[in-house]
């Protein structure tokens, strides 16, 4: 027998290591046994692995995200199209039945605009019920229509419009005295000497927040740029603006048109200026 230096057991003198304290028999006295530690390892090792693992995570975000965006917009600008083609269907339903596109507004006795050809075509688009509840014998703003203009019809809201729960529509009548809106009285197909395929009806006009019941169009006799609440806008980030063409088909004007061919657009006596640079089938 012997005793161990470390712990002061009794121990066999063959045992290399303590069965007690398992210290080496062969370590100087007083001289503590060492154990390897595994911990600081094992937090780097996690480490590593939580950066590895952001790294794998992170960069297909960064490369999905702008085709996320992409694709959304993609998405609202179809609806976009989709919004004019529908208010373009139901122009032409009107005219079907009166013989002519709405007026540009409904007027009193005293010739004071009540309401906005939005309102007249309605039931073409499916809204008869609105319409309906529609006080035409009072004027858009009148309290006995407060109900019906929070109720804006879903084709015009535009969704690139910010503003979703406003009651502004983006969608405006071209107005003037060479224009497809002309007032009180509507436009028969056979007044437009430049053909239908040739003369924006409805633009675009997302700056110039108008309610969507209400007579204001855009004015062709005092015409803004591009961008601006007197000309045609959008918040479409590709720039320029739709616009629905007295046949029905949605065309897209880019924002460095020239005011010459935007104002021949309008136009429907004139030949317009060539627009191939410009415009853009849909």
């Amino acid at each position: 027998m012997t005793t161990c230096p470390f712990c002061a057991e009794d121990i066999s003198a063959q045992d290399s290591v303590c069965p007690y304290c398992k210290s080496s028999l062969g370590s100087s006295p007083g001289q503590a046994p060492r154990k390897k530690s595994s911990t600081g390892m094992i937090a780097l090792i996690g480490v590593v692995v939580l950066v590895v693992l952001g790294l794998v995570v992170a960069i297909p975000i960064a490369l999905i995200l702008p085709v996320v965006q992409q694709a959304r917009s993609t998405a609202r600008q179809a609806q976009c199209r989709n919004n004019l083609k529908q208010i373009g269907l139901a122009l032409h339903n009107y005219h079907s039945v009166h013989r002519s596109f709405p007026p540009a507004y409904v007027a009193d006795a005293n010739g004071k605009p009540l309401y906005s050809w939005r309102v007249l075509i309605l039931p073409y688009l499916g809204q008869d019920g609105l319409y309906n509840q529609f006080d035409k014998t009072q004027a858009w703003d009148a309290p006995e229509n407060e109900a019906v203009l929070n109720m804006i019809p879903q084709a015009y809201r535009c969704p690139h419009n910010p503003n979703v729960a406003s009651t502004a529509t983006a969608y405006v009548g071209v107005f003037g005295p060479n224009s497809m809106f002309q007032g009180t009285e509507g436009m028969p197909i056979r007044n437009v000497a430049n053909g239908l395929s040739n003369v924006a009806m409805v633009v675009e006009s997302s700056e110039s927040m108008t309610p969507w019941s209400a007579p204001i169009d855009l004015d062709a006799t005092k015409l803004g740029a591009i961008g601006t609440s007197a000309g045609p806008s959008s918040h479409n980030p590709q720039g320029g603006f739709n616009a629905l063409m007295g046949d029905g088909a949605v065309q897209y004007i880019r924002d460095v048109t020239p005011m010459k061919v935007l104002s021949d657009l309008y136009n429907i006596s004139d030949a317009p200026a060539n627009q191939d640079q410009e415009i853009d089938d849909q």
